[in-house]
């Protein structure tokens, strides 16, 4: 079996020295594919009994690179590699899934996998099932869902690694201790990119508030932003922030409006693997406060591995990991100041055990790595056109993977809210546009 995986960021094979090395300082989907690609690759090398090979697939950018550790690297844009090249199985995520339906690139295929990661994505599905492609989600709320919208399917979770992140963050050359000796700042990180959809507005909204339980313990308020807008290969024409320059002027705003200070706010951009020991010297984090669309939490592990409590919403893809820290989620960004008082007031308590259930939380999706591994080579093992027909029953009576149990009620009532907002989000914008046409200079 000959098995594709798809790049939507080709630079990270350059950016990535080993596959099992923490995030590069790139999207997390891109980061995710030559993990998976290059693991599986090793268990199927270790077992003689199968023989599969696996590549990558790129179309966006030329890349001098032709083979990554050991696997073969495409440039599907090159006419004489779509001429020739053959694939049994190629995994498309959501960038990838769209390129391929606007014929971007040719690809010789005999099945494709739909690898969607993030939740209530009408439009990747509408594609996923345009292509007849077998449907994979990661995170239990964003399986569920996906249920709603296109039945039962495949559910594995994400690769996440615990160790690598605390064995780079205790060489970081940012001493931990020496950061946190100023006990006069409440040290707050973010990280993530700047874009509206990741709500770092919402933290300045609510800038004052957050500010007066600092001062309320005797503190200054100082945050640490992680991250940029080309984090996604979006635009980053800010001339002062690293971020497209509409949303830019709107922070500025934002920032203006509260007098929040040059030494209070500092954005470092975005950053490689050094980037722990600046988020380890953290005494709080906050991770998209609003939560509309996130896919699986890996920024919430990253944290959380570092024993950082992250406060954040328990909406959509975050509440999986949310749900182990209740005393951190909030409801709104309107809770942020009051959570970050509750947050930071358990964490000071002589004996507090919050940074180490902290740890436990991002060790316990760890240890889920060689689970997920299997599960991905069960699946994949099904589609092998190489077992004729038969795989093609199994692959169509099979139980779908699921990695988790059966959804509780609370996760149910929560599906159900975010659900209700996502139509009315669709519902407004369609409304928007109607009246856009009826009415044109209204816009």
């Amino acid at each position: 079996m000959k098995l594709l995986f798809l790049l939507e960021q080709v630079e990270v094979l350059e950016l990535l020295g080993h596959p099992d090395d923490p995030n590069p300082g790139v999207g997390g989907t891109s980061y995710l594919i030559p993990q998976l690609a290059c693991r599986l690759a090793a268990l199927w090398n270790h077992d003689g009994a199968r023989c599969h090979s696996v590549a990558f697939g790129c179309w966006q950018a030329d890349s001098p690179l032709q083979h990554y550790h050991g696997l073969e690297v495409f440039n599907l844009r090159d006419p004489a590699v779509a001429a020739d090249l053959r694939v049994d199985l190629a995994v498309a995520t959501g960038g990838a899934l769209e390129a391929l339906a606007a014929d971007d690139f040719c690809l010789n295929y005999h099945r494709l996998v739909a690898w969607i990661h993030h939740p209530f994505d009408w439009q990747k599905l509408a594609i996923a099932r345009r292509l007849n492609a077998e449907l994979v989600s990661i995170g239990m709320m964003q399986y569920l869902s996906h249920v709603l919208i296109a039945g039962r399917h495949h559910q594995i979770e994400n690769l996440f690694s615990d160790a690598a992140i605390q064995r780079v963050a205790a060489c970081s050359s940012m001493a931990i201790s020496a950061n946190r000796a100023d006990q006069a700042v409440l040290r707050v990180g973010y990280m993530g990119a700047l874009i509206p959809s990741k709500g770092f507005h919402c933290i300045l909204e609510h800038w004052p508030a957050m500010k007066r339980v600092a001062m309320e313990r005797d503190r200054s308020l100082q945050m640490h932003v992680i991250g940029g807008s080309r984090l996604y290969s979006y635009q980053q024409s800010h001339p002062r922030l690293p971020c497209e320059r509409l949303y830019g002027d709107r922070l500025e705003q934002l920032m203006r409006l509260h007098g929040v200070g040059g030494q209070e706010l500092l954005f470092h951009g975005v950053m490689g693997p050094e980037r722990y020991g600046l988020m380890a010297s953290c005494d709080v984090a906050v991770v998209n406060p609003d939560g509309y669309g996130e896919a699986f939490p890996a920024t919430i592990l990253e944290w959380l591995s570092l024993g950082v409590p992250p406060i954040t919403s328990g909406r959509f893809g975050l509440a999986d990991v949310a749900r182990y820290l209740p005393e951190c989620t909030i409801r709104g960004p309107h809770q942020l100041a009051d959570v970050l008082a509750r947050v930071w007031d358990l964490a000071r308590q002589p004996g507090s055990s919050l940074a180490t259930r902290c740890r436990a939380v991002a060790s316990l999706y760890g240890s889920k790595q060689p689970l997920i591994l299997w599960q991905w080579i069960l699946l994949l093992e099904s589609l092998d056109p190489e077992c004729g027909q038969a795989a093609d029953r199994r692959s169509r009576w099979c139980r779908p993977l699921r990695s988790d149990g059966y959804p509780t009620l609370e996760m149910v009532v929560q599906l159900l809210r975010d659900y209700g907002d996502m139509l009315c989000l669709r519902l407004k914008s369609r409304v928007k546009a109607r009246l856009a046409s009826l009415l044109p200079w209204a816009g």
